[in-house]
């Protein structure tokens, strides 16, 4: 899983250190195949889902900034994501703080599930067709180098 780092913070030892969460690009699909209900979903539900889906540690999770108003890093995060895609016309707003997927965003789920499907197809085919390959390389150069070892068989 491609993932970004961010930087957290501990008030118990006063220091910073690095979290990994997911890529931008993912949690934005994963934004757009969320199972929205009719009303939208609250901002931190989302968030929860999200980490769930992503199986993310309770540091990952719980991991907060700096300052005077520390917030958690993973929520607002995914938070300017979905800015984002409210942005783009992908989500919407019904009311402050809670999310829904529109139309358009409806739309581009289905063509990432299609593409999805259609990459695992293209990615076993091309496993299928290399293995083939290397198999009928592997059978010639065995044959090429025992052939005059064994010539009464041939």
């Amino acid at each position: 899983m491609d993932t970004v780092k961010k930087t957290a913070y501990d008030p118990n030892t006063d220091r910073e250190y690095e979290i990994e969460l997911p890529a931008d690009d993912l949690v934005e699909d994963a934004l757009l195949e969320l199972d929205y209900p009719a009303d939208g979903l609250h901002k931190d539900a989302v968030a929860e889902k999200l980490a769930e889906k992503f199986s993310l540690t309770e540091e990952q999770i719980n991991a907060k900034s700096k300052g005077k108003n520390p917030y958690r890093i993973f929520n607002y995060y995914v938070g300017i994501i979905t800015g984002a895609l409210i942005r783009s016309g992908k989500l919407e707003r019904p009311k402050r703080s809670w999310v829904m997927k529109t139309t358009q965003g409806n739309n581009i789920t289905e063509e990432i599930k299609d593409n999805s499907e259609e990459l695992r197809d293209t990615s076993e085919n091309s496993i299928e067709k290399n293995y083939q390959q290397l198999r009928e390389n592997l059978v010639g150069d065995l044959v090429k180098k025992n052939k005059g070892q064994f010539t009464h068989l041939f």
